[in-house]
């Protein structure tokens, strides 16, 4: 069986054995590429090979906060949280992570889970595509921080 990773700044963020589209948004499987099956998360990939070790991705040692759900709709500004409200009625994907949000038993978000912080980027780039000119990558790492500005 193949392994898949995810890579962010070369470095494997996802790593799953077996076709990404099995298990992710095909928008997200896209995003994976086929690495050797000794390949773990969190291994870099510089001058054309892999290496366990540290990088200089803040991302995978950074601890986050789990928040209530209304903080976590207001990470979002309010262009943001509209055009996500629009983009619902044409983007599977973000209606179902929205849905989720809008069910009264969810209560809270951890935002350390690879699953929330892969649908704050998903979300965000459709955002952009859509029209409101975002930096994808900050605006990601503001919300992560749970900060309301």
């Amino acid at each position: 069986m193949s392994k898949f990773a995810r890579l962010v700044n070369n470095v494997a963020v996802d790593v799953i054995d077996g076709d990404p589209a099995e298990y992710f948004h095909h928008d997200i499987a896209a995003q994976f590429e086929e690495v050797p099956n000794n390949v773990e998360a969190g291994w870099v990939f510089a001058n054309d090979q892999w290496s366990a070790g540290e990088s200089n991705n803040s991302a995978e040692t950074e601890v986050f906060q789990t928040v209530g759900v209304i903080k976590f709709k207001l990470l979002f500004t309010s262009p943001e949280r509209v055009k996500a409200k629009e983009l619902r009625a044409s983007d599977a994907l973000i209606d179902d992570f929205w849905s989720i949000l809008d069910d009264p038993r969810t209560t809270e978000v951890d935002l350390n889970l690879p699953s929330i912080q892969n649908a704050i980027e998903y979300t965000l780039t459709a955002i952009n595509a859509a029209g409101i000119a975002i930096d994808v990558g900050e605006r990601k790492a503001a919300i992560l921080s749970a900060h309301l500005f």
